[in-house]
C-alpha cells in the first residue's frame, strides 16, 4: 500500500474513533431546580383592626400561623382569612381557635368566623386531620373531643406528656418517664411500652403511620436511640433501632415520609432518615434545629424547614436523598407548605408562593 493511502486510512480511522468518543462521552448538560416566586401576600396589609375574611367557595384551603398572624390561603395563593392573634392559636385546614392560658373553655371557629362548637375544658387546643384534642393543664392528660363538642375520651398518666401526634384513625403518645402509647379512634389503649436503653428515659419525638401499622420515635437522654415499631393484632415489637451520636434535650421533629419508605427525624448530628425497608439511617449534617418537614409528592422533592438564631434555611432533598438545593432567609418566624407545583413560605408579615421548575 502506497505511504499516502495508508495516511488516509489513518486519519479516518483517527476521525471514526473521535465520532464514536463524542456519541458516547457527550451527554446532555443536567437541568438545574430553579425557584419562580408567583406571588407575595403582605399580611399586614389586609389585616386591620378587623380580621380579614373572603370566601373561598369550592377552592381546597390550607391553614398558616406566624408568630403574630394566622389564617387560611387557597392553593392559588388567594388569602380566605387572615387575622392577628393576640395571645395563642390553634388551625387545621378546618376550624380555628385564638386562646390564652387562662380560658376555661375552648371556642372553636369554622373559616368563615362562624361558632362551630365549644369545648368545655381548660386547656391547650391542638388540632389535627380534622381531629380537635385538648392538652389539660396538669401536662400529663390528653382529650379529644367530637366536632359537635361532646367529649369522646381522656388519656392520662401520672408523667408529663413529652410527645404527640395522630392519623385520621389513631394517635401516638410520649411520656417524659419514658412510655410510648397508642390509641385507637375512640381512645381504646392499642399498645404500651418502655423503649428503654438510655441513661434517661423519655420521648422525645413520636409519629404513626397508621397505613403500614408503623411507629417511630425518638428517646432517651444519653445513649438517645431511634425507633422504629410495628403493631397489629394486639401486638407490637421494636423491629429497628439504632444508637445516635449525641442527645438531644428538646421536642423533635418526627415524620414518616410519602416520597420514599422512611422516616424522618430530628438528631443531634442533624436530619435522620431511616429507610423502613433496609432498616438502615443516614445523616445529612445540619447545625440548625428543625422546624418543619414537607413533601412535594408530585416532584419527589422533600422540603425542610430549619433555624438557628433566626437565620432559617429551606433544605431539598429529591427521592428523600440527594440535596438539590437550599434557600436562606432570616426572619422570626416562619413556615413550609408543599403543593403539587411548589411550595408556600411564611416569614413574619408575607407569604409566598414559590413554584419549583428544572431548566
Amino acid at each position: 500500500m502506497k505511504e499516502g493511502k495508508k495516511i488516509n486510512l489513518y486519519i479516518v480511522f483517527g476521525f471514526l474513533i473521535i465520532l464514536i468518543y463524542m456519541l458516547l462521552a457527550i451527554k446532555p448538560l443536567k437541568k438545574e431546580l430553579c425557584f419562580e416566586p408567583e406571588k407575595t401576600i403582605v399580611l399586614s396589609e389586609l389585616v386591620g383592626e378587623q380580621p380579614f375574611f373572603k370566601d373561598a367557595g369550592k377552592k381546597p384551603t390550607f391553614c398558616f400561623r406566624l408568630a403574630k398572624y394566622a389564617g387560611y390561603l387557597t392553593e392559588d395563593a388567594e388569602p380566605v382569612f387572615v387575622a392577628q392573634y393576640p395571645y395563642k392559636a390553634a388551625l387545621s385546614d378546618s376550624v380555628w381557635t385564638f386562646y390564652n392560658n387562662d380560658s376555661e373553655s375552648v371556642s372553636v371557629q369554622n373559616i368563615d368566623g362562624s361558632l362551630k362548637t365549644v369545648l368545655g375544658t381548660a386547656g391547650f387546643p391542638f388540632f389535627q386531620n380534622d381531629r380537635l384534642f385538648v392538652f389539660l393543664p396538669n401536662g400529663n392528660a390528653v382529650k379529644e373531643f367530637e366536632h359537635f363538642g361532646r367529649e369522646k375520651w381522656v388519656y392520662e398518666n401520672y408523667a408529663p406528656i413529652t410527645a404527640f401526634n395522630s392519623s385520621e384513625s389513631e394517635c401516638i403518645i410520649g411520656f417524659a418517664d419514658g412510655e410510648l402509647a397508642c390509641l385507637d379512634s375512640y381512645g381504646k389503649q392499642k399498645f404500651s411500652f418502655y423503649p428503654r436503653g438510655s441513661s434517661k428515659e423519655i420521648i422525645l419525638g413520636v409519629d404513626i403511620n397508621s397505613e403500614q401499622k408503623l411507629a417511630a420515635c425518638v428517646c432517651g437522654i444519653d445513649k438517645q436511640r431511634f425507633i422504629l415499631s410495628s403493631y397489629g393484632n394486639n401486638q407490637q415489637k421494636v423491629v429497628f433501632h439504632e444508637y445516635l451520636d449525641g442527645s438531644l434535650r428538646q421536642p423533635v421533629v418526627v415524620k414518616f415520609g410519602k416520597v420514599r419508605n422512611v422516616v424522618y427525624f430530628q438528631c443531634h448530628d442533624g436530619l435522620g432518615i431511616a429507610d423502613c425497608k433496609k432498616f438502615k439511617i443516614s445523616i445529612v449534617p445540619m447545625e440548625e434545629t428543625i422546624r418543619q418537614i414537607e413533601e412535594i409528592e408530585a416532584l419527589g422533592i422533600t422540603l425542610v424547614l430549619a433555624e438557628k438564631d433566626n437565620n432559617w434555611i429551606v433544605y431539598l432533598f429529591e427521592n428523600a436523598e440527594y440535596s438539590v438545593g437550599s434557600l436562606p432567609f432570616t426572619a422570626e418566624s416562619a413556615f413550609i407548605k408543599a403543593v403539587d407545583d411548589g411550595f408556600f413560605l411564611g416569614k413574619d408579615d408575607t407569604v409566598s408562593k414559590i413554584r419549583i421548575t428544572y431548566k
